[in-house]
């Protein structure tokens, strides 16, 4: 009984990748197949890149050719201090306290940036 189970869900398995064979023609060189959407790798990957885009605060568009658009604003802060011997303003830097892998808290950019001034 079980030997005829195994052939009837192999029979059912050749079935349908002959179906799929048929149903789908290879893709192009320049052409991606429309199954991207179906791939498991394409969904592993998108699924982090999505993720990690919404989570940084981006906005997400999934095309339907599986194309990905984020976008997204970056707040920069520079500090100025005026150099009294040179005349003029220059750029200092900002010392991080934080790890580079970590994003600082802009509210923490700011404050640090605005230390000494009066």
């Amino acid at each position: 009984m079980a030997k005829a189970k195994n052939e009837n869900e192999k029979e059912v398995l050749r079935s349908f990748i002959n179906f799929r064979k048929q149903e789908t023609p290879l893709p192009e060189d320049n052409q991606i197949s429309s199954d991207v959407m179906l791939d498991s790798r394409y969904i592993k990957n998108s699924s982090q890149l999505i993720s990690d885009a919404l989570q940084k605060g981006f906005d997400v568009l999934q095309m339907p050719n599986g194309d990905i658009v984020t976008t997204g604003t970056k707040t920069v802060v520079y500090k100025y201090s005026w150099d009294e011997i040179g005349g003029k303003l220059k750029r200092t830097s900002i010392a991080s306290r934080k790890p580079k892998d970590e994003v600082d808290n802009e509210e923490e950019v700011v404050t640090e940036a605005l230390e000494g001034v009066e």
